[in-house]
């Protein structure tokens, strides 16, 4: 089987990173990474890049599973930043994000807020532009709650290592 290179390019700069992760190629070890991004929309790209750099070290290659893991990681953030306008936070205050993915269980996703809300699923009419966030992620996760000012999620590979 060939191998795929990994890439070397962690997030910008303006994002710290703290990550424990195993570099074996072959590795099927559980690998998390704790990052702090500022609340602008443009980190919503980087928590998908960053996304899909763990899981491709993870192994965890299937297409269906990793745009379903970016598309979930897209909503909870643009959720939390959203929120966390909402709640007088100001701009660009830093939230919290964690990624951990066991090829032979599942993907975890967290996003901490620091706001003392519930999210909510909605349930928008056709003509509504938004609100349809938190629906994606019942229907996408195998679970899905709020811990404090953490909200997770949880997406099973089903054993899937390639």
């Amino acid at each position: 089987m060939p191998s795929t290179p990994h890439p070397t390019r962690l997030p910008e700069s303006s994002t710290s990173v703290r990550a424990r992760t195993g570099l074996e190629p072959t590795s099927t070890r559980i690998q998390r990474i704790e990052v702090s991004f500022p609340s602008q929309l443009t980190s919503v790209r980087r928590m998908r890049n960053l996304t899909a750099l763990l899981l491709q070290r993870s192994e965890l290659i299937d297409p269906d599973l990793v745009h379903t893991v970016q598309l979930l990681v897209s909503e909870i953030v643009t959720n939390a930043i959203t929120h966390a306008h909402a709640h007088s936070h100001p701009p660009g205050a830093d939230l919290g994000f964690a990624l951990e993915c066991d090829p032979l269980s599942g993907v975890r996703i967290e996003v901490d807020d620091h706001a003392t809300g519930v999210p909510q699923v909605k349930h928008p009419g056709p003509d509504e532009e938004n609100g349809r966030g938190m629906q994606l992620v019942e229907a996408l996760a195998e679970a899905w709650g709020r811990k404090g000012s953490c909200t997770w999620c949880v997406v099973p590979t089903q054993g899937v290592v390639v």
